[in-house]
């Protein structure tokens, strides 16, 4: 043990040692309730969560004067420390081997609630002391910066034919054979305190388990080893102690790591107990062997021979060890990665594609509405999406299937009705905020730039981003003030190709001010944003091979003022002697001419030394300037899908119909408070033309009659459908008589009675409920659909004022049957159209 612990060399410091060992206040348990997730079992107590999140002011004394005592007394409750152990099957591997199984720790609330505490404590100072090659629950930290890293060394080691040898070892029941006097141990050698791991100690030294085995509990039974997989602090202390064996690895001389740009290695990489290893030969493979079998020997922890897996990359395996073998890739933390990338991406893509095909399958048979199953593609899929897309170039066959597959659920496989790209749009342009997933990789390769320029944390990754970047740009990371070109990102792994495409068409909406001849100095000349010649960028390739690609290139270095035309003529023709002088001329003048006139008159009256570094780069956020390091995804999404956005095409058929209409105003109210889903996905489809009137479906099928199913005169088209049918005659006035009666004949005074019926009111009112009034209105126009298909589909005329009165009645009575504590307000304010008897009873006054 005293091996690995004196591999240990950082610990915390003293006023985060202090700020650990501080006495726990009742504002911590208050935040800590606050932090229980809700919806989850409850321990051997039976109290769950809800119960302290809802009294969590009144009990928050209380539970400080309990852990008050057992600090002091250095005693525990035994039903506080007793779990309840259940396994949950893996999705991996035979149902019938208990290994593929991963038992969980239902734990009573009050121990959450102290776990929470430390836990939130420590997670402060994990960043200081855990190296970055470990990215599991520290905060800040991505699985992202693990697989990325991964994937960069190993293309490294092919690319440049270095070679090497890839292990990813499985450490057998990780969590569960976590040794505590080790575990203590290591919290000593990273500078924890006493009183800390006194904590700690007092909920493990004592802690005992029962398992529920078919619905019976066995007895308890002490826990002499292992972190509880469901307890808040398990992952911390976790991390805690597998962090000693990277730096036992990193300390041995004779390990042959491989080297990585800038300087860096690359040895280990680790999410939690997922560890990749990646050396030059097999003496460094059998060293690396040798400090796991020290480690284990000290922590307790066991390599499982059988799921770990070795990859020579440029080598031959002479047979020495026991590990399984794969030839081109592996898989790591649920990604392929391996030698051959284009085949193991697109195995892990085609993955993402027959997920996505399950889950939509699964939904399918769910009669959900279009904003239904636009929730399930935001929600459900795009985690599946993300994960990957994260950590892998996504090639077009993969974007062109995921959104075959997409559209097809969306409207059930009989053709498109409206726009995709209508349908990303927000809800106040005419869309649903369906997510686009190309326009969402965009976003998520600039995020990438942005935790490479302010993230602290020197990950793996960023090495290799540096250096792809000076291939490209040749003036560090200034290189990121330029718009790429497709064909000058040509050599680039693919996965960097789509960072640097995305950034390049984020860039115009990045600002800065160069205000100071330093940042001007390295501004690039070409492909530059701020540099331009009739709204185009300037690019020219026979300057950038002679070295002139920064305005610092072509200014003096000793007095002010840019070079002469002579000096940039001769460093042209060193690289290229056949351009004419005429050319190179036409050039720099161009140049000179596009410079911002403020940057020329620094030019021409300072001289500084060139220094390196970019501008403060910022980026607008609903009218306010921010700096870049704040940027999330959710921004760049939105700022990106504006390109994207396509406009309703329905709008220019109401600007036919209607005279002077805000076609923009009758999407603002498409969302009607409470309004059930059918009425809503009614209004949706309504709004954008989309009902299938006789007119159309004629055109469809020609056997289908264009003549109206209720009138039997008319030709159905979308007016008669809704507003012209002489059936209709009737209920529209008995609505307009309604509408007058308990809103006001002022409401609908001097308005186009079609316009209301169709998009109902957006006026604002201060006394008159107009939420109810477009509610009343959409089942209005859904009662008249459904009329319309009863009698176009089994020959039925039946009265729509009596399915109108139906189906408000109903959806009506049941939000008030359940209860909204909002109802009166919604339904019974403003109005005189509903009311509440004083037995509880609505009435509705037609």
């Amino acid at each position: 043990m005293r091996e690995i612990l004196d591999s240990v060399d950082v610990k915390i410091d003293v006023a985060d040692k202090q700020m650990c060992d501080g006495n726990i206040t009742v504002n911590e348990v208050k935040d800590a309730i606050k932090e229980l997730q809700v919806n989850k079992s409850p321990g051997v107590d039976g109290i769950i969560a809800e119960f302290y999140k809802i009294y969590g002011s009144l009990l928050a004394p209380i539970l400080l004067e309990v852990y008050q005592y057992m600090e002091e007394n250095n005693r525990v409750s035994e039903s506080m420390v007793t779990g309840l152990i259940t396994i949950l099957y893996k999705n991996k591997g035979s149902k019938l081997k208990l290994e593929n199984y991963r038992p969980i720790s239902v734990l009573n609330s009050d121990y959450k609630i102290l776990a929470k505490i430390l836990a939130n404590r420590m997670k402060k100072v994990l960043n200081d002391i855990i190296a970055p090659t470990q990215n599991y629950s520290v905060p800040g930290r991505d699985i992202a910066d693990t697989i990325n890293t991964i994937r960069d060394v190993i293309n490294k080691m092919n690319r440049d034919k270095i070679g090497g040898i890839v292990l990813n070892v499985d450490l057998n029941k990780a969590f569960d054979r976590v040794e505590h006097d080790f575990m203590f141990r290591v919290m000593e050698k990273y500078g924890f305190g006493n009183r800390i791991i006194g904590w700690i100690k007092l909920l493990y030294k004592k802690a005992t388990s029962r398992v529920k085995c078919n619905g019976v509990l066995t007895d308890s039974f002490i826990i002499e080893r292992s972190v509880r997989q469901g307890c808040p602090i398990s992952a911390l202390l976790f991390v805690l102690s597998v962090e000693p064996l990277a730096a036992f690895l990193k300390k041995d001389k004779s390990i042959n790591c491989v080297q990585i740009p800038q300087g860096g290695f690359s040895l280990i990489h680790q999410y939690a107990d997922d560890t990749t290893i990646t050396v030059r030969d097999e003496e460094s493979v059998k060293r690396v062997i040798d400090c796991f079998k020290v480690y284990g020997k000290a922590s307790g922890a066991k390599v499982n021979m059988d799921k770990s897996i070795v990859m020579y990359i440029g080598k031959t395996n002479e047979g020495n060890f026991n590990f399984k073998e794969v030839k081109d890739y592996f898989k790591v933390l649920g990604v392929f990665l391996g030698v051959k990338d284009k085949e193991a991406r697109d195995l892990t893509w085609s993955g993402v594609i027959n997920k996505v095909r399950k889950v939509v399958n699964m939904w399918r048979g769910r009669s959900l509405r279009l904003k239904g199953k636009v929730i399930v593609i935001n929600s459900l899929l795009m985690s599946v999406f993300i994960y990957v897309m994260n950590v892998l170039d996504m090639p077009e066959w993969v974007l062109s299937e995921l959104n075959k597959i997409l559209v097809d659920f969306l409207w059930d496989g009989k053709g498109v009705k409206i726009a995709f790209k209508t349908l990303i749009a927000d809800y106040e342009e005419g869309g649903l905020k369906l997510v686009d997933l190309r326009v969402r990789k965009i976003a998520i390769r600039v995020k990438m730039v942005r935790k490479y320029l302010y993230d602290e944390l020197d990950y793996g990754w960023k090495k290799f981003f540096k250096e792809y970047l000076q291939e490209v740009g040749r003036m560090g990371d200034n290189g990121l003030l330029m718009c790429f070109k497709k064909e000058m990102l040509g050599n680039l792994p693919l996965f960097y190709r789509e960072v640097f495409e995305a950034w390049g068409n984020f860039l115009p909406s990045i600002s800065y001010e160069c205000t100071i001849l330093e940042n001007i100095l390295n501004q690039p000349i070409f492909l530059n944003p701020k540099i331009k010649y009739n709204e185009m960028m300037l690019f020219c390739k026979y300057f950038m091979r002679a070295g002139m690609r920064q305005i610092g290139d072509i200014v003096y270095e000793v007095i002010p003022g840019f070079l002469p035309f002579n000096a940039i003529y001769d460093n042209v023709i060193e690289v290229d002697d056949e351009i004419s002088k005429t050319t190179v001329d036409n050039m720099y003048k161009k140049i000179l001419g596009c410079i911002p006139g403020e940057w020329v008159a620094l030019i021409n009256n300072e001289v500084v030394k060139r220094a390196r570094g970019l501008p403060v780069l910022y980026y607008e956020n609903n009218g306010e300037k921010h700096v870049l390091s704040g940027l999330k995804v959710s921004m760049v999404y939105r700022k990106c899908i504006l390109k994207e956005i396509k406009v309703p095409a329905s709008e220019k058929v109401w600007l036919k119909v209607f005279v002077n209409i805000d076609v923009k105003s009758i999407w603002k109210n498409v969302n009607v408070k409470y309004n059930s889903i059918e009425c809503e996905d009614n209004d949706f489809k309504l709004k954008h033309n989309r009902i299938f009137t006789n007119v159309v479906l004629h055109q469809i099928n020609r056997n289908i009659k264009r003549e109206c199913d209720i009138c039997g005169v008319g030709v159905e088209h979308f007016m008669h459908f809704f507003i012209e049918c002489s059936r209709l005659k009737d209920f529209h006035e008995f609505l307009k008589g309604l509408l007058v009666k308990h809103w006001g004949n002022e409401i609908i005074n001097g308005m186009e009675w079609k316009r209301v019926f169709l998009f109902g009111l957006i006026v604002k009112s201060k006394v008159l409920n107009i939420n109810l009034l477009n509610y009343v209105l959409s089942h209005a126009r859904y009662a008249v659909r459904l009329r319309r298909n009863l009698g176009h589909y089994e020959g039925k005329i039946v009265s729509v004022e009596g399915f109108f009165r139906r189906i408000l009645e109903k959806d009506v009575e049941l939000l008030y049957r359940y209860g909204r504590g909002d109802f009166e307000k919604m339904f019974v304010w403003g109005s005189t159209f509903i009311g509440i008897l004083l037995n509880g009873k609505l009435v509705f006054n037609y």
